[in-house]
């Protein structure tokens, strides 16, 4: 039961929806930085087909919040009965992936933070970056389990990227993984992944595989 648990919880880390291509819609609040952090942004996404009246998964930035007695940066990732929780470091160097988790379910914290976007000025094609850093891993009412997590990013072009009518300027990004459960009771998950982002929007493409539909800000 463990073994099937533990590959459960690697499984949803790595979870890969269909990809997308719905319309998107301009917002009304303020502009974002860059690398979108701004309190109360919201993003909506949908899966492949689906048309806008279909309900969607929503990206919400909490804001500041406190964590493991550090301030982050909170976002959430709500729609179709997933609930997951992301604690997130924004700064000159980058943007950093601190920890994540479901309630009741699971709770991943990185020893070493993960560096998901390199600095604004780097972001330039044929910028890579990777790193290798160990997690600890809590399944809900489980003993913690130790995971080594190891990441590579590529970007490889910018190019025009279409949602509905509208052409953005995206960089296409490949990100490997590969979560290996320092136990031994669960297989290694690998996965190749493909970002699409935009500045001053974020990710119009997700690494799940979720196209952008809507969002409440202004570029």
């Amino acid at each position: 039961m463990q073994k099937i648990w533990l590959a459960l919880i690697l499984l949803l880390v790595a979870c890969k929806p269909e990809p997308a291509r719905v319309t998107s819609q301009a917002g009304t609040t303020a502009a974002v930085a860059f690398y979108p952090s701004q309190s109360g942004a919201i993003w909506q996404y949908l899966k492949d087909g689906e048309t806008t009246d279909t309900a969607p998964y929503y990206l919400r930035i909490e804001g500041p919040q406190s964590y493991n007695n550090q301030v982050y940066t909170g976002m959430r990732f709500i729609g179709r009965g997933q609930d997951i929780y992301y604690f997130r470091q924004f700064n000159e160097r980058g943007v950093y992936l601190i920890a994540q988790g479901a309630n009741n379910f699971y709770e991943l914290i990185y020893e070493q933070p993960i560096l998901e976007y390199p600095p604004q000025k780097e972001l330039v094609v044929g910028k890579t970056w990777s790193g290798t850093t160990l997690g600890t891993l809590t399944p809900s009412k489980q003993a913690p389990q130790k995971i080594k997590y190891t990441y590579q990013f590529r970007v490889v072009s910018k190019e025009k990227f279409r949602i509905g009518t509208t052409d953005y300027d995206a960089y296409l990004i490949l990100r490997d993984n590969r979560i290996e459960d320092l136990t031994g009771k669960a297989d290694p998950v690998i996965e190749a992944q493909r970002i699409r982002f935009v500045p001053y929007i974020g990710e119009v493409q997700t690494r799940e595989g979720l196209v952008l539909y809507n969002y409440n800000f202004k570029k």
